[in-house]
């Protein structure tokens, strides 16, 4: 007879892989990521303190982690150029956490992982992120590498565009005015499918002008 015991190591899991996850909501510091979707899912998570953790994600974690440890095991790149911190502070007071994943002479270049086998184009949410990160760190160029499913890596090279970090900008800005205000960002329902913040979204009929 097997008998079901209570697993140490499963509670220790969840844990740890919650804090690192869910830290970035610990303060006024708004990160990148959290402008380029739905400016009201970003509020709700800051709200709720919680963000959607699937195999996905973890998946998508595990891959960076060890691309930039091959990287630094076969001296490619240093620490100095792999998953740095930068923060900025806006005239506005906003400020803006930054954590691109690799920081070269000419360029910031970010991985990101995909189901697909074939990537044709970049998503337009990681061109204005990628771009953000290099227009700020004075770099001219950027570079999204995708990871596509048969392990068939695609890399767009872009020039910084300007006008693609002033728009990143006012997101941002909007969504931090509305946490210090408390007041709800506008639905953009474009992002709707799959959230997990929809039921309580549906609901709310406040807006901001």
């Amino acid at each position: 007879m097997i008998v079901s015991e209570k697993s140490k190591i499963r509670e220790i899991v969840i844990d740890i892989v919650t804090k690192e996850v869910t830290k970035v909501h610990e303060n006024d510091t708004l990160m990148v990521t959290e402008g380029i979707h739905c400016l009201r899912r970003s509020f709700y998570q800051r709200k709720y303190k919680k963000v959607s953790i699937n195999k996905r994600t973890i998946e998508g974690m595990a891959i960076h982690y060890w691309i930039e440890y091959l990287l630094k095991k076969y001296n490619v790149l240093t620490e100095e150029n792999i998953e740095q911190e930068y923060e900025v502070t806006f005239d506005s007071g906003l400020k803006v956490m930054m954590k691109p994943d690799l920081v070269l002479d000419d360029r910031v270049v970010d991985i990101k992982t995909t189901d697909r086998e074939q990537v044709f184009m970049p998503d337009i949410n990681y061109l204005l992120q990628v771009n953000f990160y290099a227009f700020v760190l004075g770099k001219p160029k950027f570079e999204i590498l995708y990871i596509t499913k048969n392990f068939n890596p695609v890399s767009f090279v872009e020039d910084v565009n300007v006008e693609m970090f002033l728009e990143l900008l006012k997101r941002l800005e909007i969504l931090w005015i509305c946490l210090k205000k408390n007041k709800l960002p506008n639905r953009e329902m474009q992002y709707c499918r799959n959230c997990e913040f929809y039921g309580i979204c549906y609901k709310q009929t406040k807006l901001v002008p």
